[in-house]
């Protein structure tokens, strides 16, 4: 049996998977737990900082096996995993390999250069597992600041190359910061920050105050709802396009070329696909199309 699956037929993802990253203080952590039926992995111990009634289920992470042995756990009671933090991760990882094999780290106290290439396959091994659970996945992360030329730059505080590797994975990237009183999270990258937005989300979004007994439902109603509803209608749109265009197949099949442009006219077909069809037309029979009178003869 052929892989080759048509665009029609592709599996439409139900999961979002974002990382959220900023400024101290701004509620990284709060947001991230908007995000619908969450599983908290506590790397960072800061859970406590939450508010009490906005706290969800949590792993609080005593080494990265606590991370492994909670994957393998029965978590159909989430639809998703918020790991806080990404760098803290990183460093449990790190230590867990150091813990294997001690000549990781050099006299100096600087860790070899072979431990990177494990965690970037712990990594890409974790990654994989996280998809298999098919659940919305969260990374939060502190900011740092890199210099790129004469400009400062704002990235994800993780060490290594973890964080360039999770930001190719992602759907999006927030940065959060305060603009006056008004706390905000960015998609769209600039100088100053670094960003991701491949699932159409506005450039900025104003994050809204919670007070006592109001819903924390920010990802999950303004970005993880809205996302996925717009990658279904994008593939009912094009199924239907693609059941058009094998309507016009049978009418090119079917009929004299003079009157299936006609028919091929009422399709309502938009003009991409429409001129496909008629190069299709054109390429099916003797008869030379005249540009002038729009006739084949």
């Amino acid at each position: 049996m052929s892989k080759i699956v048509k665009a029609s037929e592709l599996v439409v993802p139900t999961i979002v998977v974002g990382g959220i990253y900023g400024q101290a203080g701004v509620g990284k952590s709060t947001i991230a737990l908007s995000a619908p039926q969450p599983l908290l992995i506590d790397t960072d111990g800061g859970v406590h900082r939450i508010n009490a009634e906005h706290r969800c289920d949590t792993v609080q992470v005593k080494s990265y096996q606590d991370i492994l042995d909670v994957l393998n756990e029965d978590l159909s009671a989430y639809e998703s995993i918020v790991i806080d933090t990404l760098g803290e991760m990183v460093n449990f990882i790190s230590n867990y390999f150091i813990a294997k094999d001690p000549s990781l780290v050099t006299r100096g106290g600087t860790l070899n250069i072979k431990i990177w290439g494990l965690i970037k396959a712990e990594f890409a091994m974790l990654k994989l597992k996280m998809k298999q659970l098919n659940k919305n996945l969260i990374f939060v992360a502190h900011e740092k600041e890199e210099k790129d030329g004469e400009t400062r730059v704002c990235r994800l505080d993780v060490a290594g190359s973890t964080g360039k590797d999770v930001v190719k994975i992602l759907d999006f990237l927030g940065y959060c910061e305060m603009i006056g009183k008004r706390r905000t999270i960015s998609f769209s990258p600039c100088q100053r920050y670094y960003a991701k937005n491949s699932i159409n989300l506005d450039d900025m979004i104003q994050i809204p105050t919670l007070d006592e007994g109001d819903e924390n439902n920010f990802i999950s109603e303004m970005m993880i709802k809205p996302s996925i509803q717009r990658r279904n209608e994008a593939h009912a749109e094009l199924v239907e396009r693609n059941k058009l265009m094998e309507q016009g197949r049978k009418i090119i099949s079917g009929n004299e070329p003079n009157e299936a442009i006609k028919l091929m006219k009422d399709l309502g077909l938009p003009k991409y696909e429409s001129q496909k069809l008629f190069q299709e037309l054109k390429a099916s029979t003797e008869m030379i199309y005249n540009i002038d009178t729009k006739v084949f003869g």
